[in-house]
């Protein structure tokens, strides 16, 4: 067998094995990311039951709400977080909180719809409107972005970026048109995972409605 089939035969038995080296490394920052997320909830968890223990301290309330915004990812009053806990449902209220609260009002202890969309018709134009304009932000964003990103490349880059075609060098619109073109692939993004629904809100309301509880908050070990 000559040396160049050797090497061949070679590399045709490493690549699998490679691939499967690759699996398992890959697996393996997975885990340990996962691990580390699984860490730090309940890190959290126990600094929340640490706060809940002790109300009358005058940065609770202050670290109640951070930790929940870093769970939940939207800032949560005190006095809302409070009523949610001790609400028999609270899992799904929270969990439904961030799809719901631009259609909220709280008052003494009671969430409501706001007055302009108590009716079927304003919540079903509302609907409409919202994910129409959600597309719009979506299509619109991502599209122009896009249209820079190739003005970028095919344009600036490709003539050279210190010569200059328009008023300036080349690299200050090439920079420009990345940023932009950046900022609005990422509006896009953040419009596609946009979780806002008002019918996510009627759902956070039934449940609310439907287990209305007046005791406090308690935790149990």
């Amino acid at each position: 067998m000559e040396a160049s089939e050797l090497f061949k035969t070679l590399g045709e038995l490493i690549k699998p094995g490679s691939v499967i080296l690759g699996v398992m490394v890959l697996i393996q920052c997975l885990h340990k990311i996962l691990d580390s997320s699984r860490v730090y909830k309940i890190k959290q968890l126990e600094l929340l039951h640490n706060c809940m223990k002790d109300l009358s301290n005058i940065g609770s309330a202050y670290t109640i709400e951070k930790l929940l915004e870093r769970t939940y990812k939207v800032h949560i009053s005190y006095d809302q977080a409070m009523v949610m806990m001790a609400h028999p449902q609270r899992q799904k209220l929270f969990d439904l909180y961030k799809a719901s609260y631009q259609y909220l009002t709280f008052y003494d202890g009671q969430f409501s719809l706001l007055p302009k969309y108590r009716s079927k018709q304003a919540i079903c134009i509302e609907k409409h409107k919202y994910d129409l304009l959600k597309a719009f932000k979506y299509y619109g964003s991502s599209f122009v972005g896009a249209i820079l990103f190739i003005i970028a490349f095919k344009v600036f880059y490709t003539a050279g970026l210190f010569k200059t075609l328009f008023f300036t060098f080349n690299i200050i619109w090439f920079i420009g048109c990345i940023v932009l073109g950046s900022f609005l692939l990422l509006l896009a993004i953040k419009s596609l995972i946009d979780p806002t629904n008002i019918k996510h809100t009627q759902k956070f309301l039934e449940h609310f409605d439907n287990g209305k509880v007046t005791r406090k908050v308690t935790w149990a070990y």
